[in-house]
């Protein structure tokens, strides 16, 4: 009997999976044949983009709580570290789920205390950036041991962070500054990245190295490159004025690419990291691959291997490299 019911309720799931695919593409159609798509994009292309300064939080374990901290961005406190292996960067979405009755489908507090417990936890990077953060999710990184006693948060708490939005994690003794991407311009409801200054240098004997690290979610659809390539745009415009021209830059998260063409977006001055370790790169391509299977391996949408994406939307056969890492150094 709890077999059947569960097989009843599962193709019910699986029946509103269909249906939300199917509502996704109907609004799609009605959007273009509105002209809502030409309108968004005129306000994308008219918005501006400029970094605004902001604090980091950290966790107090006198107070027992995320507090704000406007010392570790004072030059006098900055203190440059050694880090002999490198610096390790990470990025993920961590899906934040929108329809309450799909949160068993897609196993949301299951997957939301993995992600934290185990795979963060567990890739032991310097420097996390999350898309997707919501108010169900922060409250659970937050509380994390690892995360209270090593590092600082761009969020305080689940009302302070902005639905769907980003959110960076730094090591304590490698967070400096902190900005906030502010967008200008009618209409435009964004998701404004955050951008962390990290100094430090591989030995006593080598230089300081200076990394400016955006996390960065550009608007979803197939049907947006025109969109996402202007949101980069400005989002690197707002960079080159804020950063020291002597400095790297580094923005990685979920670019929303669906095709492999949108990689020409990329300004000439990044390239695809992935791309570069894989040796696929050409320079008149501006990353565009240009050779071999190994692109295969780089799908970060792939319903072939994750079988998550076939519960939210059954039909979904696509396989796409939506998110990305680019550096201009």
């Amino acid at each position: 009997m709890d077999s059947y019911w569960y097989k009843l309720k599962y193709s019910g799931y699986w029946c509103a999976g269909y249906a939300m695919r199917g509502l996704d593409l109907a609004g799609q159609v009605w959007s273009s044949f509105r002209g809502y798509d030409d309108a968004k994009l005129r306000r994308a292309l008219d918005a501006k983009s400029e970094l605004l300064p902001i604090n980091w939080f950290e966790f107090s374990q006198v107070e027992n709580k995320w507090i704000e901290n406007g010392a570790i961005s004072k030059d006098s406190n900055h203190v440059i570290q050694k880090m002999p292996n490198g610096l390790k960067v990470a990025t993920l979405n961590v899906l934040t789920n929108d329809v309450p009755i799909m949160d068993e489908v897609v196993c949301t507090p299951q997957r939301f205390r993995y992600t934290c417990e185990t795979i963060l936890a567990q890739v032991d990077a310097d420097v996390i950036c999350l898309n997707e953060v919501s108010a169900a999710f922060v409250p659970v990184l937050l509380s994390q041991d690892w995360v209270q006693k090593r590092f600082v948060s761009s969020c305080q708490d689940a009302g302070h962070c902005r639905p769907r939005g980003n959110m960076i994690l730094c090591k304590r003794e490698l967070a400096f500054k902190l900005w906030i991407e502010n967008t200008v311009g009618k209409g435009i409801r964004g998701r404004p990245s955050f951008v962390a200054q990290v100094d430090f240098r591989i030995t006593d004997n080598t230089p300081k190295s200076t990394l400016y690290i955006t996390s960065v979610h550009l608007t979803a659809y197939e049907q947006y490159p025109k969109i996402r390539k202007a949101e980069l745009e400005r989002l690197i415009s707002a960079l080159n004025a804020t950063c020291d021209t002597e400095a790297a830059i580094m923005i990685l998260g979920d670019f929303n690419f669906h095709a492999e063409e949108e990689t020409a977006s990329i300004p000439a001055e990044f390239y695809d990291v992935w791309l570069e370790l894989k040796g696929l790169r050409t320079d008149d391509s501006h990353g565009s691959e240009s050779s071999g299977d190994l692109a295969d391996l780089a799908y970060t949408y792939d319903p072939n291997h994750n079988t998550m994406i076939s519960r939210v939307y059954p039909p979904e056969r696509r396989r796409m490299r939506l998110d990305r890492v680019i550096l201009n150094a």
